[in-house]
């Protein structure tokens, strides 16, 4: 494909139910609230190569990157409070996916880690153009998606995309 992949979701259809007082369930289709939203990391290896918002913006073929550091982050911006039901991390296509291991997955109302819920933790280590999905406790709700090495050791943190299924 000419060098450009674009991440596309054909169809992920998720729900979350909620009981109505006539007991009958109502639906609500999730969609990828992370896309194209604000993004912020620990470090910046290279500002204007690997931004964090690569990290949002829909394309497997470009990625964020933080410096060689311990408790490297990745935190997502939702704008708003949303409901949220996985994460998918994806590794960089053409390299590197080993240095995705021991990273928690949390959300949370503020952008306090110890604050937020932890909706799972990733062992790893990764492989190259893998991706892992965290799937985050009945009705986790968040302002805040934040990715972290927790491992103890340095390393980078540089995923390709970052998918956030949630809604409102």
């Amino acid at each position: 494909m000419a060098g450009s992949l674009t991440l596309v979701f054909l169809l992920v259809v998720c729900f979350a139910a909620t009981a109505a007082d006539n007991h009958h369930n109502n639906m609500h289709a999730c969609k990828n609230v992370a896309y194209g939203k604000s993004a912020v990391q620990s470090s910046e290896y290279n500002s204007e190569k690997y931004p964090a918002s690569n990290a949002v913006n829909g394309d497997l073929t470009d990625f964020s990157h933080t410096k060689k550091e311990k408790s490297a982050w990745l935190r997502i911006d939702l704008g708003e409070d949303h409901e949220v039901t996985e994460v998918e991390v994806f590794t960089r296509p053409n390299c590197c996916g080993g240095r995705l291991h021991d990273v928690d997955v949390r959300v949370g109302k503020t952008a306090n880690f110890n604050d937020m819920v932890l909706c799972g933790h990733f062992h790893g280590p990764a492989h190259v153009g893998e991706k892992f999905s965290v799937w985050c406790p009945s009705e986790t709700v968040g302002r805040y998606v934040q990715i972290q090495a927790v491992g103890g050791s340095e390393t980078y943190l540089d995923p390709a995309e970052v998918a956030v299924w949630g809604h409102l």
